[in-house]
């Protein structure tokens, strides 16, 4: 493959790929392009502003087996948006999200769910979050991330799992 030809000034992560295939840092994979060029897809659209935007994506979910590229073509686009972002694995933001509900228990009003107010305080720290590595066991853990990502959606936080 001719890497020298490829124009993709507009794809700061497909460019990173290329060239790291031109130095031999990794092998060129087709299957790997193709998720590229829709995290590209996903990185305009949440980094461009526009007031006639009907929709704002809410995230991708990338899945496959072990040693595939995952992390590293994640790694990629996670450098590649310039917002306010943070990368973290699912159990470190499990104990902020806790931290968060037990502050939030004790500081707000009857009639604030300390849900919301954590919700919004994410929201207003990150519009980006990349969880590296997303596995829950524990019920309790999912219905709180059902609710807590319904929240963080509606305050148009994205997300990369």
């Amino acid at each position: 493959m001719n890497f020298i030809s490829k124009n993709f000034s507009n794809f700061a992560i497909l460019k990173q790929y290329y060239h790291s295939c031109k130095a031999n840092e990794i092998n060129y994979d087709r299957r790997q392009v193709r998720i590229l060029k829709k995290f590209e897809r996903f990185r305009m659209q949440i980094t461009k502003f526009s007031f006639f935007k009907k929709a704002y994506p809410i995230g991708i979910y990338v899945y496959g087996d072990v040693g595939i590229g995952k992390t590293y073509l994640s790694g990629l686009l996670f450098d590649n948006i310039h917002i306010a972002k943070k990368r973290i694995h699912l159990h470190e933001f499990m104990y902020l999200v806790y931290e968060l509900l037990n502050d939030f228990r004790k500081t707000a009003k009857a009639n604030q769910d300390p849900l919301i107010l954590a919700a919004r305080k994410i929201a207003k720290q990150y519009k980006f979050i990349f969880f590296d590595e997303f596995l829950i066991h524990d019920p309790a853990d999912a219905l709180i991330m059902h609710n807590l990502f319904k929240e963080l959606i509606k305050r148009k936080v994205r997300f990369v799992v």
